[in-house]
């Protein structure tokens, strides 16, 4: 007899998909209880850096600012984030409304964040 699979349905061929929330409370149970109010998220963002080439580049037709950096520079959009204040909604897996709150939050600055941007170096009294 074939040992018991720990899946809730054993009639399948494939292994069940494991969900987020899943792996979250088996992460969170491992935590002991006093160290729970520190369990910090890490959201994941798909980041890259400017190629040699294009830095390169940019720093030749732009020209050099008073700090010695290229006064243009390519960065992924998702690369840059600004302190955006407003209200936000929180919602779940399904799109329910879970929360609506105001505060500041650390957002992307670029609305169009799977792509690349030229910024300008701009000197502080301007």
């Amino acid at each position: 007899m074939a040992p018991r699979s720990n899946n809730r349905n054993t009639n399948r061929s494939r292994p069940r998909k494991v969900r987020c929330k899943d792996t979250a409370r088996r992460v969170f149970a491992a935590v002991p209880r006093e160290a729970r109010c520190t369990l910090r998220v890490t959201i994941v963002r798909e980041t890259h850096d400017t190629p040699e080439l294009v830095a390169r580049r940019l720093a030749q037709a732009g020209g050099i600012n008073r700090y010695g950096e290229a006064n243009y520079r390519a960065v992924w959009g998702w690369n840059r984030l600004a302190w955006i204040g407003g209200k936000f909604e929180d919602r779940n897996d399904r799109g329910d409304l879970v929360r609506e709150v105001v505060e500041l939050r650390r957002e992307p600055k670029y609305p169009a964040v799977n792509r690349w941007h030229i910024e300008r170096w701009m000197p502080p009294e301007s």
